[in-house]
């Protein structure tokens, strides 16, 4: 009977999954002649949540680098403003009336074993099933600050900047130099990314709900 009961509570747990990455740095990606600290502005990625996906993002974050990559030093340079765009039904477009979060990510942060600092939201973000977004990171141009990297590594041919992470319901339309310049189609200029939640489908909680209600009223009537 432990074995059900542990069952149905796993199911019930799917409310609260662990946050997950959007994507990570393209181990195949070449540095060479691909790091950009040249631009002042924000860049990122106009993307898309697969229909029938329903998740939260949960944080924002600015990939920096780690130790023996790109940067070194596996901490924040400089401010940066991160931030959500969207929804929109067509990919592309202008989405600067469509803010949907603004955070700053402060100077000094330190990275994670995946090379991300991230911004905490203070309440989650619900993205609509295939709708498209903008994810955009701000930059300050010069060699003493923090870069980014161009989507591909090979004009716009190459390998892209970018790997999602296994499961993730995205897919990765073009990218983004502010909320209506795109370029370099199925890639992303690797700088901002966000933290999300599968969000479970309301009949599967009320599923491992009754299945819960009806263990426990077995084990009732089996004590007695």
């Amino acid at each position: 009977m432990s074995g059900a009961l542990s069952s149905v509570l796993a199911l019930m747990s799917l409310s609260a999954l662990a946050q997950t990455d959007l994507y990570n740095e393209n181990p195949s990606y070449n540095l060479t002649g691909n790091v950009e600290t040249g631009y002042t502005g924000n860049v990122g990625n106009n993307f898309q949540v697969l229909a029938g996906s329903t998740v939260d993002v949960t944080a924002l974050g600015f990939y920096d680098g780690t130790p023996g990559m790109w940067t070194g030093s596996g901490t924040v340079v400089n401010n940066h403003t991160l931030s959500l765009w969207g929804p929109s039904a067509t990919s592309g477009g202008n989405l600067g009336s469509l803010n949907l979060a603004s955070v700053t990510l402060n100077a000094g942060a330190t990275v994670d074993a995946n090379g991300f600092a991230w911004v905490t939201l203070s309440t989650p973000i619900a993205l609509v099933p295939g709708d498209y977004y903008d994810v955009l990171t701000s930059m300050t141009a010069g060699s003493g600050n923090d870069a980014y990297l161009q989507p591909y590594d090979t004009g716009s041919s190459g390998n892209p900047s970018y790997v999602l992470t296994s499961g993730a319901p995205f897919k990765i339309v073009q990218g983004a130099y502010s909320t209506s310049g795109y370029a370099y189609s199925l890639s992303t200029y690797l700088g901002p990314n966000l933290q999300y939640e599968i969000v479970p489908e309301p009949s599967t909680v009320a599923l491992g709900g009754i299945g819960l209600m009806a263990l426990m009223a077995y084990r009732r009537r089996a004590v007695k």
